[in-house]
């Protein structure tokens, strides 16, 4: 049987036509490649983060300054009030702050507890309603099924607005 599959992530595009079982053996690691040229691009196209040889800083720096800050810091900076902005938040910390570039909501949600004094109880049940509404409003992308990462937009403009 014959099968077709058509993905796209940013500016990447893979399309494929043919047998149903190699489609089935391999779409767990065509997708990992996938996120992975995405995270690639995005990090290429992010100056803002690039440390010496244009190379993303990694290790949680912000610009390559070497100031890393928590997921509370970073709540306070963006002056958070909601339970998506906490979310976001939470997303820049996981990838400035850990080097994380794509994280599932079960990691997100885990690093918006460390904001004590942002997180409510009401975050968990609503969850699900803040991540449609970030997709919604490219605040978020998703990745493979389930994984998000912060938009390139995001990746430049978040460093200044840390400072």
């Amino acid at each position: 049987m014959t099968s077709k599959i058509k993905l796209r992530l940013g500016e990447i595009e893979v399309e494929y036509e043919g047998s149903e079982e190699f489609l089935k053996q391999e779409i767990p690691a065509l997708l990992k490649g996938i996120l992975e040229l995405h995270k690639e691009s995005v990090a290429a196209d992010t100056p803002a983060l690039r440390g010496k040889g244009g190379a993303p800083s990694g290790g949680g720096a912000l610009g390559g300054s070497g100031t890393a800050y928590s997921v509370t810091t970073i709540a306070t900076k963006l002056g958070v009030s909601s339970g998506p902005e906490l979310i976001v938040a939470a997303a820049a910390s996981l990838t400035f702050g850990k080097g994380t570039e794509s994280f599932d909501r079960k990691t997100l949600l885990a690093e918006m507890k460390l904001a004590k004094a942002y997180y409510k109880a009401s975050f968990s049940d609503n969850m699900s309603s803040y991540l449609k509404t970030l997709l919604t409003n490219s605040k978020l992308l998703e990745g493979a099924t389930g994984m998000y990462s912060l938009p390139s937009e995001a990746l430049a403009e978040l460093p200044a607005k840390l400072k």
